[in-house]
């Protein structure tokens, strides 16, 4: 029997000493164990690959507040005796609606709700924003370049760098979500049973004898799919020592697979002729060539245009700094009833959309999607045939002439904080990215400068943000 895969490290405690604040102010307040519900949404414009689902669903199925935690809590003055007591042993035990992860999403529409007593809601703030945006703007990032490579793959080779000791892992699960072929992370490679590449390090060529020696064991010690790295200053040189390496057979296991060439993208133009043209002289099948430093989905498309033969790009996403995810109360009841809420902002005025809500998506008759619309959950569905929005941005009413059927974009995924789903496996959500990037209309999937997709509320969500803001 293999051993169980690693899982995720839980501690209640990395969600910050200032959300158990909160919790006991809430407590002094007595509105801890209100009912409220809170929406995370996403702000980068376009359309995005939603990532970072499951494992927070994992999170959450887990957290467990502990006695020692709970007295830590205590001694640290975050919480009182009381207190203490009370949440000693507590669970997450909220309802959880989301989108299949894997989904193409709209900024601003609610991609995830959390619905239960407010002290656990706004607990996991933290997490769900941590675990959705790095993973969503990942594989949003890999989705676009895939589209631009047109068919070559695309290997992840930044996540073992990221987020803490031994890399982060959900980066590169993102990126295999968003389409990659591969990533370099071993531990992703075992925790979620995806391809992992192997890359040669500059280091292991500079510590060799020479660069044949260094190609030669390299090729010994990675038989299958080997990837050597030629140096950006003399690429000739680099080229004639791997026709070399090749040769000399250094084992027989890969002598009849090709070998791939990693290039810098500022040289690949001019360097895979060359080593075409050497590989047949030495009778060699011609190698395949992967080209780095290519991290864009315009520089990606370039090069592809370019006629070169490539057949791989590795590629090192970049996170944002600052959060695109939101996470905020939407809704708190009172007195029985569900009363909105609303964030506003100095500076940006009003974000996101109050009340407790029902995303559709609408479909043209040939199942492409046309757009997606927000209700609030005690309002009729639009009709099909009816099919308008006001797009929050412009405040324009916008009319989805092409619709013909509709469906909801968020399900059922936690009660009562337990999951009412098994976990889908990162391949299966890498399919389902694709097949959602596929089914976009033409204008909707450029990788570069596509069409705005329409996305918004309905009139009367509207009028109420409206009216909320004005308060």
């Amino acid at each position: 029997m293999p051993p169980p895969l690693p899982t995720l490290t839980i501690n209640p405690l990395s969600v910050g000493l200032d959300a158990f604040h909160a919790v006991a102010a809430a407590h002094h307040a007595g509105f801890e164990g209100v009912r409220t519900t809170f929406e995370c949404t996403l702000e980068t414009p376009g359309l995005n690959i939603l990532a970072g689902i499951e494992p927070l669903f994992e999170a959450l199925e887990r957290f467990r507040i502990r006695n020692e935690e709970a007295t830590y809590l205590r001694e640290a003055g975050a919480i009182d005796a009381s207190l203490a007591r009370k949440l000693d042993g507590a669970r997450f035990t909220c309802d959880v609606d989301a989108v299949p992860e894997g989904s193409v999403v709209c900024a601003g529409q609610p991609v995830l709700t959390i619905e239960g007593p407010f002290w656990q809601a706004q607990l996991v703030a933290s997490w769900v924003v941590s675990s959705v945006d790095g993973a969503t703007q990942v594989a949003t990032q890999i989705a676009r370049c895939v589209m631009a490579a047109d068919g070559a793959e695309i290997i992840e080779a930044g996540s073992t760098l990221l987020g803490r000791l031994g890399g982060n892992a959900l980066n590169a699960r993102a990126a295999i979500i968003g389409g990659a072929g591969a990533t370099t992370h071993a531990l992703a490679g075992r925790r979620y049973g995806v391809p992992v590449r192997a890359l040669q390090p500059t280091s292991f060529v500079l510590a060799s004898k020479n660069e044949q020696a260094a190609f030669e064991a390299w090729l010994r010690a990675v038989p299958e799919q080997p990837i050597v790295r030629i140096d950006v200053r003399d690429a000739i040189t680099g080229i004639d020592k791997i026709v070399a390496a090749a040769r000399a057979k250094a084992t027989a296991s890969w002598s009849d697979a090709p070998i791939a060439i990693e290039m810098d993208a500022s040289e690949v133009l001019d360097a895979w002729p060359l080593a075409y043209e050497r590989f047949a002289k030495a009778g060699l099948k011609e190698p395949v060539i992967v080209v780095s430093g290519a991290s864009t989905p315009e520089h990606v498309s370039d090069l592809r245009r370019s006629g070169a033969p490539i057949a791989a790009f590795v590629i090192a996403p970049l996170v944002a700094p600052e959060p695109r995810a939101h996470y905020d109360i939407v809704a708190i009841e009172e007195d029985g009833q569900w009363s909105p809420r609303l964030r506003v902002s100095s500076s940006r005025g009003p974000c996101g959309v109050p009340g407790r809500k029902v995303v559709l998506r609408y479909f043209d008759a040939d199942g492409h999607p046309v757009g997606d619309i927000a209700h609030a959950s005690n309002e009729r569905h639009t009709a099909a045939r009816d099919a308008k929005l006001v797009d929050l941005r412009s405040g324009q009413v916008v009319n989805l002439r092409d619709a013909a059927s509709s469906a909801p974009l968020l399900r059922n995924v936690m009660r009562a904080g337990q999951r009412v789903k098994d976990m889908e496996p990162a391949r299966e959500l890498r399919e389902r990215s694709l097949r959602a990037v596929q089914s976009l209309l033409p204008k909707h999937k450029r990788p570069v400068g596509s069409a705005r997709y329409p996305s918004g509320v309905t009139e009367a969500l509207a009028a109420l943000r409206r009216d909320l803001a004005g308060a």
